[in-house]
């Protein structure tokens, strides 16, 4: 967690970094974008993740949530928390390694969120996310120019898509499910391994995909709540 910010319905800020501390409050009566972001957080009552965003200030990309606080039924305010893009890969990194198969994240079907290693360095204010061509992975460069996905179901909770697709000379099985809720586009949540072993792996797999995608929406949503606290 970067930092959070509590904002009063008057547009008065306060803000906590987690490496600076308590900042002086802030007046955002100008910012018509907070005002309608507060608006929207009211009509909900719920968490509203906001698409990843380039920040000045951290001189990096934040996936941000807001949620209202409400005391004895009175709106005190709208509280944001963001996450850095460099703490997705983090998560991916060791949700890959527990399960010992490469996990992405993707923001609908051209940028990738978090893929295991990825030089985030790749991103700045006009470009929060890297395209797929710039992760540096031909399988998910690959993922959409070629085969129609086919549906997959071992049971009702693991459902999703697959795809098989050419890269770097072989043949690779895509599997992956949509995770609607983090903003504008859904997070499309997948692994892969090669085709001639998919086949024997495929409910090893689809488990450990279903096991991914809930350990990487627990971890976010653990960070949003622990700005809470």
């Amino acid at each position: 967690m970067v930092g959070v910010v509590f904002v009063t319905p008057d547009l008065q800020a306060y803000r906590y970094l987690r490496d600076g501390g308590a900042q002086p409050p802030e007046s955002w009566r100008q910012a018509e974008s907070v005002r309608s972001v507060l608006d929207q957080a009211v009509e909900t009552g719920g968490v509203i993740w906001g698409p990843p965003a380039w920040s000045e200030e951290l001189r990096q990309t934040v996936i941000n949530a807001h949620y209202p606080v409400y005391r004895d039924g009175k709106l005190l305010g709208v509280l944001y928390e963001a996450v850095t893009l460099g703490t997705m890969v983090h998560h991916v990194d060791q949700v890959s390694a527990a399960i010992g198969q490469p996990v992405f994240v993707l923001q609908g079907h051209n940028f990738a969120v978090a893929v295991p290693g990825l030089d985030t360095s790749v991103v700045g204010p006009d470009h929060p996310l890297p395209i797929l061509a710039e992760t540096g992975n031909p399988v998910l460069a690959a993922m959409w120019a070629e085969s129609e996905p086919s549906p997959i179901s071992l049971g009702t909770a693991l459902r999703g898509e697959v795809r098989e697709v050419e890269a770097a000379g072989q043949s690779w099985v895509i599997f992956y499910r949509e995770v609607a809720g983090f903003g504008s586009e859904p997070w499309i949540v997948g692994t892969y391994l090669p085709a001639s072993i998919a086949g024997a792996e495929i409910r090893r797999l689809w488990l450990a995909l279903l096991l991914s995608g809930g350990c990487l929406v627990a971890a976010v949503a653990a960070t949003f709540w622990l700005g809470r606290r």
